[in-house]
């Protein structure tokens, strides 16, 4: 195996790791939030819904960042804002700080540094026959597991 394909796994295991925290393991957060703050499901999942409707929005935004600042700032970036909206969320107390923390910290980190600088970085350093690293690293953000079975045979 070439060497360059061990960036098509480590964004692979990258982008597995982000998603399972900050889009699914979410969720995970909801009874603790009721418990501790009385806040009821509704409430909670508006944060949520306003974080898929930001990441709508910042498409453009994060592909016009990646291809001036570079991907691997951005990756970089994107790594510290999300890796601080978790920090930030310990402290939360107020539902409209939530939404702060989970619109503007961890989505807003999600979005800037993984999907996008990802598949630069990768686009960059497969220059001939890029389409099967690309279709490798897409398959995988859709179905992790069905890639790691036919990666290992």
């Amino acid at each position: 195996m070439e060497r360059k394909w061990w960036l098509v796994i480590a964004g692979c295991a990258t982008h597995a790791v982000n998603t399972g925290f900050s889009y699914f393991g979410m969720s995970a957060f909801f009874p603790s939030f009721e418990r501790e703050f009385g806040w009821s499901r509704t409430a909670i999942s508006g944060a949520f819904s306003l974080a898929r409707v930001e990441s709508g929005i910042l498409g453009p935004i994060e592909g016009y960042l990646t291809d001036r600042v570079g991907a691997q700032r951005m990756l970089f970036i994107g790594l510290v804002v999300c890796a601080l909206g978790f920090f930030c969320l310990s402290f939360v107390d107020s539902l409209p700080m939530l939404y702060v923390v989970i619109v503007v910290g961890i989505v807003l980190g999600s979005s800037l540094g993984y999907n996008m600088p990802i598949s630069v970085l990768i686009a960059k350093v497969f220059h001939e026959r890029r389409s099967w690293p690309l279709a490798s690293f897409a398959w995988d953000r859709e179905s992790p597991v069905r890639w790691c079975r036919w990666w290992v045979g």
